[in-house]
């Protein structure tokens, strides 16, 4: 799978600012920024506790910055997702 690595900007900051007030998680807001910002719609992480917090914020960020449905993938612990119909 190819990897991309993505730039950050003011504007990510202060889209993680946000993220991380509304969710109370800290260093992975910068990555839900980026997420957000890329229209990101997998993620794979191990980080199951912060990510599912994000997912609990996730339509506030819809609302605002028209993200995408998400699908939080953990190889050990299982899918976590915005929409029912990515789980099979």
């Amino acid at each position: 799978m190819p990897l991309t690595i993505l730039g950050a900007n003011r504007e990510t900051f202060s889209y993680a600012r946000e993220i991380s007030l509304l969710s109370g998680t800290t260093y992975d807001a910068i990555h839900v920024a980026l997420v957000a910002q890329n229209n990101i719609e997998v993620v794979l992480t191990e980080d199951t506790m912060d990510w599912s917090r994000i997912l609990r914020i996730w339509l506030k960020l819809r609302e605002k910055y028209g993200v995408k449905d998400l699908l939080v993938l953990s190889l050990t612990k299982g899918a976590l997702t915005t929409n029912k119909a990515h789980i099979q």
